[in-house]
């Protein structure tokens, strides 16, 4: 699995990417920092939509029930197998690592 960091430049279009890619997909959301520890803020949930808006320097993810806005995020890296995504982790502005991972389905 390799794991790279995005240059800032490459935010806006890997994000409009992604969120085409992963819409519907269940993700896990923690929160983690010096002061927090980890924190899952969102166990599994269906993902609807992730963007990222590069004047207001936000990202929002869209979550089934939740928005999540991550402001004057510092930097993004991503974790892929292949080319597919399996974690998203997004360093903000006060160095917390805001962590997306995308949840497998269980076999039915």
């Amino acid at each position: 699995m390799a794991s790279k960091t995005l240059p800032p430049a490459e935010w806006h279009p890997y994000v409009a990417r992604l969120s085409e890619t992963i819409r519907g997909k269940q993700v896990r959301i923690e929160v983690v920092g010096p002061a927090l520890g980890v924190q899952v803020l969102v166990r599994s949930s269906s993902i609807l939509g992730i963007t990222y808006e590069p004047k207001r320097n936000t990202l929002e993810i869209l979550l089934d029930g939740l928005d999540h806005l991550i402001e004057k995020p510092k930097a993004i890296s991503v974790q892929e197998d292949d080319g597919v995504l399996f974690a998203l982790e997004i360093v903000d502005r006060d160095d917390q690592h805001q962590i997306l991972t995308l949840v497998a389905s269980a076999p039915v």
